[in-house]
């Protein structure tokens, strides 16, 4: 929608359907809401943006550029954690290394 670049990334991607980039700007905005403050405006503008309006998802981009660079790296850093897949670690009902 925004950017088709290979460092475009999650609700900024032109592959993100609708539904997907909501829950994504969600979580950013949590994670903006976490690091920064609810006074923050860059979380205002994460939740406008889930409107799905462009002109709301350039400003919540510009906003999250703009952050300081340790709030920016927080924000980012857990985001792309959260996002990650996760392996399966449980077997037969047991964490993998736990005690038989």
């Amino acid at each position: 929608m925004i950017a088709n670049a290979p460092e475009a990334y999650g609700p900024f991607r032109d592959d993100c359907s609708p539904t997907e980039r909501a829950r994504m700007l969600g979580l950013l905005e949590a994670f903006v809401y976490a690091y920064c403050g609810g006074g923050n405006p860059v979380a205002d503008q994460l939740a406008r943006a889930q409107s799905g309006r462009l002109d709301d998802l350039v400003e919540a981009l510009v906003g999250i550029n703009a952050l300081p660079a340790i709030q920016r790296r927080r924000v980012l850093g857990s985001y792309g954690a959260r996002m990650s897949p996760q392996p399966r670690t449980i077997t037969n009902g047991k964490a993998k290394g736990a005690a038989a």
